[in-house]
Protein backbone atom coordinates (compact mmCIF):
# COMPACT_ATOMS: atom_id res chain seq x y z
CA UNK A 1 0.00 0.00 0.00
CA UNK A 2 0.87 3.48 -0.85
CA UNK A 3 0.23 6.75 0.91
CA UNK A 4 -0.83 9.51 -1.37
CA UNK A 5 -2.47 12.92 -0.51
CA UNK A 6 -6.33 12.65 -0.56
CA UNK A 7 -7.91 11.87 -3.91
CA UNK A 8 -11.57 12.75 -4.55
CA UNK A 9 -12.71 9.82 -7.04
CA UNK A 10 -16.74 10.32 -8.49
CA UNK A 11 -16.25 6.79 -10.49
CA UNK A 12 -15.33 3.44 -9.88
CA UNK A 13 -13.46 0.50 -12.15
CA UNK A 14 -13.20 -3.18 -11.70
CA UNK A 15 -9.71 -3.28 -10.51
CA UNK A 16 -8.56 -6.32 -13.28
CA UNK A 17 -9.41 -3.46 -16.45
CA UNK A 18 -6.21 -1.64 -14.30
CA UNK A 19 -3.67 -4.93 -13.87
CA UNK A 20 -0.33 -3.51 -12.73
CA UNK A 21 -1.36 -0.21 -11.78
CA UNK A 22 -2.21 1.89 -8.95
CA UNK A 23 -5.93 1.69 -7.78
CA UNK A 24 -6.04 5.32 -7.67
CA UNK A 25 -5.25 5.88 -11.30
CA UNK A 26 -7.68 4.40 -12.09
CA UNK A 27 -9.98 7.46 -12.35
CA UNK A 28 -8.55 8.65 -15.14
CA UNK A 29 -10.64 6.17 -17.35
CA UNK A 30 -13.72 7.77 -17.42
CA UNK A 31 -14.18 6.87 -21.14
CA UNK A 32 -14.34 3.18 -19.84
CA UNK A 33 -17.66 0.96 -20.86
CA UNK A 34 -16.96 -0.51 -17.59
CA UNK A 35 -17.44 2.49 -15.70
CA UNK A 36 -19.56 2.75 -12.83
CA UNK A 37 -20.66 5.97 -10.99
CA UNK A 38 -20.62 6.19 -7.45
CA UNK A 39 -20.63 9.08 -4.69
CA UNK A 40 -17.55 10.80 -4.28
CA UNK A 41 -15.13 9.21 -2.20
CA UNK A 42 -12.15 10.76 -0.31
CA UNK A 43 -9.37 8.13 -0.52
CA UNK A 44 -5.78 8.50 1.20
CA UNK A 45 -4.09 5.53 0.13
CA UNK A 46 -3.77 3.48 -2.92
CA UNK A 47 -3.04 -0.30 -3.64
CA UNK A 48 -1.55 -2.34 -6.47
CA UNK A 49 -4.79 -3.51 -8.66
CA UNK A 50 -3.76 -7.14 -8.37
CA UNK A 51 -4.61 -7.16 -4.35
CA UNK A 52 -8.08 -5.52 -5.34
CA UNK A 53 -9.25 -8.53 -7.89
CA UNK A 54 -13.33 -8.79 -8.29
CA UNK A 55 -13.80 -5.86 -6.35
CA UNK A 56 -14.53 -2.22 -7.49
CA UNK A 57 -11.74 0.58 -7.00
CA UNK A 58 -13.30 2.51 -4.84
Amino acid sequence: VYMTSTVHITKCVHAEHCAHHLVCTCRALRTSPSVYMTSTVHITKCVHAEHCAHHLVC
